[in-house]
């Protein structure tokens, strides 16, 4: 069994945690950048740190902020 589905693998519950896992792993590019699209959970999660830090925010805060309740969501999503 890989470890990212292993039960008896401790939870990750802080930044630098998180961080720490992802240099204990070893990764390699599934084919070049632009030929290939796959989801990363890990990718998505250091995108919200990237925003948390650039943004000042809170990632929900900039979620709810910036892209849910923005007047061009409401406008072109919610309204259309």
């Amino acid at each position: 069994m890989s470890d990212h589905l292993d039960v008896n693998t401790p939870s990750i519950d802080t930044e630098d945690e998180f961080f720490s896992y992802l240099r204990s792993k070893s990764y390699r590019l599934l084919a070049d950048p632009g030929e290939v699209f796959s989801y990363s959970n890990d990718g998505y999660s250091i995108l919200g740190y990237i925003i948390e830090r650039v943004s000042g925010l809170s990632y929900e805060d900039y979620m709810q902020d910036e892209i849910f309740f923005s007047s061009w969501y409401e406008t072109n999503v919610l309204f259309s």
